[in-house]
């Protein structure tokens, strides 16, 4: 008898939420089961990132539990590895044993001229479970952006501790860094829209020493808090953790709230979504920290 046994088609899809989990340094975590689907909330080691992964129970052909809620603590590092050669063709069970609460039983079907069965008994984690809760709060600011763009732009400044996000108002979009001898920016724009009798243009807004972009697929949006500017600086390895899953969605979403964290958001295919949620940086005070410290070490 089975304390639960799920199983889904959408490989590739749990591949890519697995791995969101290991960009971001979580080896271990709780995965909890419940009447709503499989969820993951954890903080990375440093308490600067929150990652929430949800997998809804629709995307599941198979879903049944013996109890209202299972915490089951797992090495995601480990499962990541287990499961890093599906592909398309495959369906993953995901199972533990009333008898054997102690092993989680992974499952790859391959169906197909050759039918195939890879089965993985992996030892489940005694792990400390305190439940991390994501509250619904109003925001100023949100664009919808393709993911694979803002990966590219995270990357061109990657050699930066800090980036700058900006935005001015509902057409302007500024990625930004700053060094003592440079201050480099990505302008984003949406549509200003030109209307001819046979085209629509882009109209970029005249700029210096900046790269001018229109996207048609970039939207920028005023949230309910109603602040038109707002101008916050995270830390360059984060954004590039969070952009390093630009696979699993071709569009990715940031909401920005003056002296809040920044949250960013995937769907997940199908299957449900991914969350993380990172405390913004003060560069002055950071970088007189670490002076202090190496003045101490001195």
């Amino acid at each position: 008898m089975y304390l639960f046994r799920v199983a889904t088609a959408q490989a590739l899809s749990l591949k890519s939420s697995l791995d969101s989990l290991v960009h971001a340094h979580i080896n271990e975590t709780n995965l909890v089961l419940n009447k709503s689907g499989i969820s993951v909330t954890e903080i990375d080691p440093s308490h600067a990132l929150v990652v929430r992964l949800f997998l809804e129970r629709p995307s599941f052909q198979i879903y049944e539990l013996q109890e209202e809620e299972i915490v089951v603590g797992v090495s995601i590092k480990e499962i990541a590895r287990l499961v890093k050669n599906v592909s398309n063709k495959d369906t993953i069970t995901l199972s533990m044993e009333t008898q054997s609460p102690t092993q989680l039983q992974i499952v790859v079907y391959r169906d197909g001229d050759t039918c195939s069965c890879v089965t993985h008994r992996l030892k489940t984690l005694l792990l400390p479970y305190q439940k991390i809760d994501i509250p619904h709060r109003e925001v100023d600011r949100v664009i919808n952006m393709p993911s694979n763009d803002f990966a590219r732009y995270i990357k061109e400044f990657s050699n930066n501790r800090f980036i700058e996000l900006h935005i001015t108002d509902d057409h302007v979009f500024y990625i930004r860094v700053r060094t003592d001898l440079c201050t480099s920016e990505v302008e984003i724009q949406t549509l200003r829209h030109e209307t001819t009798t046979t085209t629509t243009k882009i109209m970029p807004k005249p700029t210096t020493n900046n790269v001018p972009i229109g996207n048609t697929a970039t939207t920028i949006g005023l949230g309910r808090n109603g602040n038109w500017e707002v101008k916050q600086t995270f830390a360059t390895k984060f954004l590039s953790a969070i952009t390093k899953n630009s696979n699993i969605d071709e569009q990715i979403t940031l909401y920005l709230t003056k002296g809040q964290a920044l949250m960013v958001r995937y769907n997940i295919s199908i299957i449900g979504s991914l969350v993380y949620v990172l405390a913004p940086e003060h560069e002055g005070e950071d970088e007189s920290s670490d002076d202090d410290k190496s003045s101490e070490d001195e």
